[in-house]
């Protein structure tokens, strides 16, 4: 139950809504707006937002890990934003988990 739509300013792709008693709905730890940042142990911010859809659609796993980033495109992808080293830190270390 995620809806996923682009950046299309910086790629990727964040929550555009949450069905209705879906998992996600009902585990809450999710927001319409958070940016999606990793699916399993794979960084996908920035990425190419068919790329992004292909790897969540793709998996063979019955629940998929995604890590989220709670805030605007602009406080990720912007000036003042994360490091690539930093979320490749935060993806290997302690990512904010979800389940499909």
């Amino acid at each position: 139950g995620i809806l996923f739509e682009e950046n299309y300013d910086h790629g990727g792709a964040y929550i555009a809504e949450i069905n209705e008693g879906s998992s996600a709905a009902a585990d809450g730890s999710i927001c319409r707006g958070d940016q999606l940042i990793a699916i399993g142990e794979k960084r996908v911010s920035g990425m190419d937002f068919e790329e992004v859809m292909k790897l969540i659609v793709g998996g063979v796993e019955m629940k998929t890990k995604l890590s989220f980033f709670r805030g605007p495109a602009e406080s990720l992808y912007g000036p003042s934003g994360a490091s690539l080293s930093w979320l490749d830190e935060f993806v290997a270390e302690r990512g904010e988990e979800a389940a499909l």
